[in-house]
């Protein structure tokens, strides 16, 4: 290292000009040079580790996809048979309500205590049929709530699936802007 003499500044100007000046002529293009292959293998890295990181989670993606996809058909399958279900039951008790409004009605005027009896189970016949109706409308709102319940589950695996990809093909660390103030030093 040149220190200046302590009386003679002039001197160590001097010292410097005499350096040799050829020196970081001649480094530059060899530093650029160095500059281009390593922005150039930094490319390629990163577009590796994309192309990793692509491949894994389309993979993932879609195994992840066909398991939501059999469980909302699972759940659309479970849906339907329960509506069918509830569907008959009511239909069955429609038709009971049907048959006691008949039997009601071809009894004599004077039979009133028949007529009392067959109205009271007409009356719990609609009520169950009101049951029934409400039992529907809960079946549909309990399926809605499990397919959104899936779907967010399915994204939710995936931000993990996601986050675990990017931790095992981590991309390169520097940046260009390295490089380049690296090159220019």
């Amino acid at each position: 290292q040149v220190t200046p003499p302590k009386n003679n500044p002039r001197k160590f100007v001097q010292v410097v000009e005499c350096a040799k000046p050829q020196s970081w002529v001649e480094k530059k293009p060899d530093a650029m040079e160095q500059m281009r292959k390593e922005l150039a293998a930094l490319e390629e890295a990163t577009a590796t580790a994309t192309k990793k990181r692509e491949y894994e989670k389309n993979k993932r993606f879609s195994a992840l996809d066909d398991a939501l996809k059999e469980k909302l058909e699972l759940l659309d399958k479970s849906y339907a048979d329960a509506a069918a279900e509830t569907t008959r039951q009511i239909n069955e008790v429609k038709r009971q309500v049907t048959e006691l409004n008949n039997g009601r009605s071809s009894l004599k005027w004077f039979n009133f205590s028949e007529k009392n009896r067959l109205q009271k189970e007409i009356e719990a016949n609609k009520q169950r049929i009101t049951e029934l109706e409400k039992k529907q409308a809960d079946n549909e709102k309990q399926h809605i709530a499990d397919v959104r319940k899936a779907k967010g589950a399915n994204t939710r695996e995936k931000q993990k699936v996601g986050m675990e990809i990017d931790l095992h093909f981590p991309m390169p660390k520097e940046t260009p802007e390295d490089i380049k103030k690296r090159a220019e030093r």
